[in-house]
Formats: structure tokens, C-alpha cells, sequence
């Protein structure tokens, strides 16, 4: 399975889906320390889900050290820095993020990473969902992410020849 790192936004999003599950059957999935720890804060949303998904090995907790990230970009929050700086050390072959400065920053320095929306779409691609479920899924996603017009309407049209380097395994 390809390992695929993950910011908090983007797992909760998928959680608050019913696609948490679909996406540790797919992929391996890493996440910073930090981010673990934002997505287990008690009480909120998935809280208790990513505690088991880490305890069970189910998701992978990388650390980084700050001398690690000492290169990246301070305007990132401390989870998106970190999982962008785990993949410049090599830890995963894209990313998984939410985070219009965390997605800036990828674009400026061609990291490939998609957002929780391009996700579900994947998951169509794949066979995973059957295009009913992706148009729920689809409907939600815009719904509760902070998406703007112009990304969900590039998800709409975007087809699997430019998200074949996500889609392959």
C-alpha cells in the first residue's frame, strides 16, 4: 500500500464522511505527531476513532524534529508544517491536506497532495464508491469543507487520466 500522509482538516472531513475507513483500507496512512494530537483532543469529533486507529497501528505516528522543519514556510500551522516537512524527508509519496496556506505551499514547491474533496472523487475512480455514494459524498464534503466555487468545480470535472499518479497503487 502507498504511504500517504494526512493532515487533521482533511482526516476529520473524511471522518465526518464515513470515509476514514475506506481510506486506511486503501492506503497506508502517516500522520505527525502534532496532527495526532489535534485530531485526538477529547471530545471533539473522531476523537476516539483516530486514538484506536493509532493505538492499532491502523495509522502511522511520524515525528519531525523541529531542526527538520527549520526550512519551512512559518505562516503553515504546526500540523500542516509537519506533514509537509515528513514528506520532504521522505516519509510519504503525496499528501492529503486542507489548508489553503498548507496547499499554496505545495503548489509553490511541487509537492503533490489533494484535498478531502479529490479524495472521495479518487474513490469513484477507483471503483470504491459507486458514483450514487460519490455524489453524497461529493454533496457533504462541499457542504462542511471550506471549499471554494472554483475547487469544487474543478473536482466536478476533473477526470482520472489527471489524478492518475493518486489513483494507481
Amino acid at each position: 500500500m502507498r504511504k500517504v500522509l494526512i493532515d487533521s482538516s482533511s482526516a476529520i472531513l473524511l471522518y465526518k464522511t464515513g470515509l476514514a475507513e475506506l481510506l486506511l483500507s486503501r492506503f497506508c496512512i502517516c500522520t505527525a505527531e502534532s496532527v495526532l494530537r489535534e485530531l485526538t483532543l477529547p471530545g471533539y469529533t473522531g476523537s476516539d476513532y483516530f486514538s484506536r486507529a493509532a493505538e492499532t497501528g491502523q495509522v502511522e505516528v511520524c515525528s519531525i524534529s523541529e531542526e527538520e522543519n527549520a526550512e519551512l514556510s512559518h505562516s503553515l500551522h504546526q500540523g500542516e508544517r509537519d506533514t509537509v516537512g515528513l514528506y520532504l524527508a521522505g516519509t510519504g509519496e503525496f499528501i492529503i491536506l486542507d489548508d489553503r496556506k498548507g496547499a499554496w505551499y505545495c503548489r509553490k514547491n511541487n509537492i503533490p497532495y489533494i484535498n478531502a474533496l479529490l479524495t472521495a472523487k479518487i474513490f469513484y475512480f477507483t471503483g470504491d464508491l459507486n458514483f450514487k455514494d460519490f455524489q453524497e459524498k461529493e454533496k457533504i464534503l462541499a457542504a462542511i469543507g471550506r471549499y471554494s466555487g472554483s475547487i469544487i468545480d474543478f473536482v466536478s470535472s476533473v477526470d482520472s487520466d489527471e489524478l492518475s499518479f493518486f489513483i494507481r497503487q
